[in-house]
């Protein structure tokens, strides 16, 4: 992110509610689950502004998909849960890629 001065605002994870009730009754927030939570990868797709979404979102839900949106890009090297800044620290499974 920072080597492109691009960051992510993430509005919501797709976890469901009754996980997150027993994840919560352990102490476990939401920031950890971002940062902590295993090798659990799900697709995401990156639109640009241009792109036609709803189209995207209609075929996506014709194939089977059953999309979301999570965030969007933001200007600036941050990450963004809601209106919370976190710290980027966690596994980083794309060290090295770039």
């Amino acid at each position: 992110m920072e080597n492109f001065n691009f960051g992510i605002k993430i509005n919501d994870i797709p976890i469901d509610d009754s996980v997150m009730n027993v994840l919560r009754n352990h102490n476990i927030s939401e920031s950890d689950i971002i940062k902590y939570s295993g090798e659990e990868f799900i697709p995401i797709l990156i639109l640009d502004k241009y792109s036609p979404l709803e189209l995207i979102l209609n075929d996506l839900k014709l194939l089977g998909y059953n999309p979301t949106i999570m965030g969007r890009i933001i200007i600036g090297d941050k990450l963004i849960y809601r209106d919370s800044n976190l710290k980027i620290t966690g596994w980083d499974n794309f060290l090295g890629w770039y």
